[in-house]
């Protein structure tokens, strides 16, 4: 008898090693990510720099702007 897929156990195959695990949205506050990034930077000027950046607003799909 012939089995409908390639795969060992039938079905659809399993996720390729490349893939790894992907991690569900975690909810965090803007005062959250600032305090992270005071964590991480030290700094005013650093923090400024790490939150109003592309990366930062591709990551949490907002860009963000600080005003002084």
């Amino acid at each position: 008898m012939a089995r409908a897929s390639g795969s060992p156990g039938g079905g659809k195959p399993g996720p390729s090693a490349r893939q790894g695990k992907r991690w569900g949205a975690a909810e965090v506050t803007l005062g959250e990510l600032i305090a992270a990034a005071f964590d991480a930077c030290g700094n005013a000027t650093e923090v400024a720099r790490v939150v109003t950046s592309g990366a930062m607003s591709r990551a949490v799909g907002r860009k963000i702007v600080l005003v002084p």
